[in-house]
């Protein structure tokens, strides 16, 4: 890596987010494999904790608790009817 900037968790997730989409994680799971396997510990615990950035931002409730991948189911329209709704 080299530098202090290639070490920013979160700058590295929206790159990987951005270029990679829905594959990000499993982008970062090879990187990290691949890393432990050439003798290279510290950089694949950086990759896992750029993984755990990535997994926090997935799991991000927006304002009134909805998740934009976890919609809310439609209402439902009810029984109540103009004949008998409430006065």
């Amino acid at each position: 890596m080299g530098s202090n900037a290639d070490h920013d968790l979160w700058g590295q997730v929206l790159a990987l987010e951005t270029q990679y989409g829905d594959r990000a994680l499993a982008v970062i799971t090879d990187r990290i494999q691949a890393l432990r396997i050439s003798g290279e510990p510290r950089e694949a615990e950086f990759w896992s904790q750029v993984a755990e950035c990535l997994n926090d931002l997935h799991s991000i409730r927006y304002f009134g608790g909805r998740n934009p991948a976890n919609p809310p189911a439609p209402a439902s329209s009810g029984p109540a009817t103009r004949g008998n709704a409430p006065a």
